[in-house]
């Protein structure tokens, strides 16, 4: 028997950090669909992950366990994206910290190539990423082709130390 759980993605731009971070540790999550909006998504634990179902029953988005996201940080030159990451209270957990969640969104807010959509996300975060201390969102472009394109994204600390780490795959939109 598959145990439902239901699970609320409203106020993410993206549900894969909500759906990532029921997995413990680095997690991958695919986009098989685009996920309902508004609408609570039913969880199946299987073997090493998850599926995230939507009302009808079908797999919207698939998550799995990995050993990390190997991706460092590029030194600044051109075709490096970065932004500064301010987060409030509003984005913080129980704890004070800022909620993993959001972290997801902040790996994943680099500008998608073209006119592409995100397909896949994985997610290491490294340390805890703390409200009301700046940070800075990094991304930069791996490669691809017409089809796909592949990115990876960084969040560091005001001091430099890598506070979170991803990589995205983004494919055209149909």
């Amino acid at each position: 028997m598959t145990d439902l759980l239901p699970l609320a993605t409203s106020g993410s731009r993206s549900p894969c950090g909500v759906i990532g971070e029921l997995l413990d540790g680095p997690a991958e999550v695919t986009l098989l669909a685009p996920p309902p909006a508004g609408e609570p998504l039913a969880i199946r634990f299987r073997p090493g992950g998850l599926d995230a179902l939507g009302r009808d029953g079908r797999a919207v988005a698939r998550a799995r366990a990995i050993d990390g996201v190997d991706v460092e940080p590029r030194q600044p030159r051109p075709g490096l994206f970065t932004s500064v990451f301010a987060p409030g209270a509003d984005v913080a957990n129980r704890d004070g910290i800022v909620a993993a969640e959001v972290v997801w969104d902040a790996l994943a807010s680099t500008p998608a190539p073209g006119d592409r959509v995100l397909a896949r996300l994985a997610v290491e975060r490294l340390d805890c990423v703390m409200v009301g201390e700046p940070s800075v969102v990094v991304g930069w472009h791996l490669g691809g082709d017409e089809r796909e394109q592949h990115t990876a994204s960084a969040l560091l600390s005001a001091d430099g130390d890598v506070l979170a780490r991803g990589r995205a795959r983004w494919v055209t939109a149909r």
